[in-house]
């Protein structure tokens, strides 16, 4: 990049902040947070040890003060511009999910820009904001509220006087601006990634080629099924050698497999009963409130006081008759569904042109389990413990409980999924600590709403699996090219003597098979399904000709070529522009995924927040 804006005057934007401080502000605000970042980031951090590591990135450690440094401050951006707003637990969890992200593109794609020198000068962004080029989203902003339309006055106003009259105003600015100028860097990064793809003419016309062009062949083929040897065995040795030879296939991140019991809390029938009489009694004291909005606090009703007249259709069927023939005052229910209970009374009366409209406040709670029955299924959680330190098995345990068994095989640190479990952190926590050995037995694991006892089934390492786990996988195949070997020599005879795909059939006991406009791009064959080597021999045979011998997946085959068919090459340039459209497309998203895999990304947040 020319150095030319090194040289220059300050920019009129750079004059504008001077004015209000607002640049030192930046200044300051960039230095401590660098230094923050490079005390919290450090392998010998103040804070503590490895154990305080919320995970990776290549060689760099990230700290949980980092992390929640990070989440601290996107809640308060968002706390600052959006007063009153409630951070419950998902939304924070979002937002441990942003802050995450965030940290992950700062330490893998940003030092990418600095490294091929990518950015935005004084006069470039002067130019987006008090310039002839406006940015569409800073224009956006400043509209005159009279015309709608964009106040470069308001602007300017605003960066010499209100930034400086109100913090929050300049410290909202520089988030901005923060973020706009890492857009333009990111958008700038991307355009020179995809300007660097190009198609040739060649390229282009041999896809459509592949795509388009089909050939006419008959094959022979010998299935290994049909050719089962007892005699052929595939020992342990064989196994491994296979899988080391396409380790890449097989090898495997460190992983658990389990066996579990998850005992659903469900409220009992006495529950219910109470919650009835809940209702009861909100419905009583209900109608002798005067403030009904205030009540509806009160009670901490699910659904807050909505002060809408509502017409009919907008209510529940099973309620708005009765809703629509009671005086204002009056109160409806309880009434049940789904686990809801719910009261309601009408607080107003009003009629338009759709007709008569009604205002319902609505007191309602979700049934939920008492302590006592909490209690119970948490006692039956300590039994399965108990009874499984002694010398039963699981499967006698649960047998004798009455309970259903799960299981679940390969949790790793990357994949904690668990079918059935909706968030399983908690269990992947105990699962990973460094102390669980295979065989051991959690303790009641409280999911909120349901409990799990777990015991390690078998602990898998990381790299390639054991003979054992690869057996159902490999042997098959394994077995496949030992019958390969034993048949080719017959096949290879036959071929010699025979003069077309009819009477090597013949002499192999098999059926020649139509191949009709089998495609390069890969055609189901039969006999032999999807087989890349097949379909790619029937293209790399002259027609009129026939293969040698090819070692597929699902049998031993012979392809004669009889002709090609004729097909209309595809327009060059139309092919180009489709396929640059397709690279371009989600080049942002591919670029940042390369970027994180590279980096060898290990997130262990789940070993702090549940």
């Amino acid at each position: 990049m020319s150095d030319k804006y090194n040289q220059e005057e300050p920019s009129t934007l750079q004059k504008i902040q001077n004015q209000t401080g607002c640049l030192f502000l930046v200044i300051g605000v960039a230095m401590l947070a660098f230094v923050l970042t490079d005390l919290l980031s450090s392998g010998s951090s103040i804070f503590g040890s490895n154990e305080n590591n919320i995970g990776s990135i290549g060689d760099e450690n990230v700290s949980y003060e980092e992390f929640n440094n990070t989440y601290e401050s996107l809640k308060f951006q968002v706390l600052q511009n959006n007063p009153g707003f409630v951070f419950d637990e998902n939304i924070s969890e979002q937002y441990r999910q942003e802050a995450w992200r965030v940290i992950v593109e700062n330490k893998t794609v940003k030092p990418q820009y600095d490294a091929v020198g990518i950015q935005v000068s004084a006069a470039e962004l002067e130019d987006l904001t008090i310039g002839d080029n406006t940015h569409p989203q800073i224009a956006q902003s400043f509209r005159n509220p009279e015309t709608n339309q964009f106040d470069k006055n308001r602007l300017v106003r605003f960066l010499k006087e209100d930034i400086n009259n109100d913090a929050n105003a300049r410290q909202s600015w520089v988030s901005f601006q923060n973020q706009f100028t890492d857009n333009l860097i990111a958008t700038k990064y991307s355009q020179m990634v995809s300007s660097s793809f190009y198609m040739t003419d060649l390229e282009a016309r041999t896809i459509s080629k592949e795509d388009q062009q089909t050939r006419n062949a008959t094959l022979v083929a010998v299935p290994y099924s049909q050719n089962l040897d007892s005699s052929i065995t595939v020992s342990d040795n064989e196994i491994l050698a296979y899988a080391k030879k396409y380790k890449s296939q097989y090898e495997q991140d460190a992983s658990r497999n389990i066996e579990y019991v998850r005992l659903n809390v469900v409220p009992s029938a006495t529950d219910s009963s109470d919650m009835m009489d809940w209702a009861k009694d909100a419905a009583d004291k209900f109608a002798k409130a005067t403030d009904d909005s205030a009540f509806v606090s009160l009670m901490n009703s699910e659904s807050p006081f909505d002060p809408t007249y509502r017409p009919k259709g907008k209510f529940a069927p099973e309620i708005e008759e009765e809703l629509f023939a009671a005086e204002v005052g009056s109160v409806v229910g309880p009434y049940e569904k789904a686990g809801v209970y719910s009261v309601f009374k009408v607080t107003g009366i009003d009629s338009d042109t759709s007709g008569k409209t009604i205002q319902v406040a609505v007191v309602d709670q979700n049934i939920f389990a008492s302590t006592k029955t909490d209690n119970k299924y948490y006692g039956i959680a300590g039994q399965v413990i108990t009874r499984l330190n002694g010398e039963k098995t699981f499967e006698e345990v649960v047998e004798e409980l009455g309970l259903p068994k799960g299981v679940a095989s390969n949790i790793s640190e990357k994949n904690r999924r668990i079918s059935g479990i909706p968030k399983a952190d908690k269990i992947a926590r105990w699962l990973f600590d460094p102390a669980t050995e295979e065989g051991d037995v959690s303790d009641i694991i409280d999911l909120n709403g349901s409990y799990v006892v777990a015991r390690v089934t078998k602990i898998n390492e990381e790299g390639l699996p054991d003979a054992d786990d690869l057996r159902s996988e490999i042997e098959t195949k394994v077995r496949n090219q030992k019958i390969a070997k034993s048949l080719t020599p017959e096949l290879e005879g036959a071929m010699s003597s025979a003069s077309s795909a009819t009477e090597l059939a013949t002499a192999m006991s098999t059926t020649p098979a139509a191949v009709p406009a089998s495609k390069f791009s890969g055609s189901s064959l039969p006999f032999v399904g999807l087989d890349n080597m097949v379909s790619g021999a029937i293209f790399g045979t002259p027609v009129g000709g026939n293969s040698n011998v090819i070692d597929g997946e699902n049998a031993l085959v012979v392809i004669y070529v009889n002709n090609e068919n004729n097909y209309t090459p595809a327009d060059i340039s139309t092919m180009k522009n489709l396929f640059s459209s397709k690279f371009n497309t989600n080049i942002e998203e591919q670029m940042s995924d390369a970027l994180v895999k590279s980096a060898n990304v290990v997130d262990k947040r789940y070993k702090f927040f549940d």
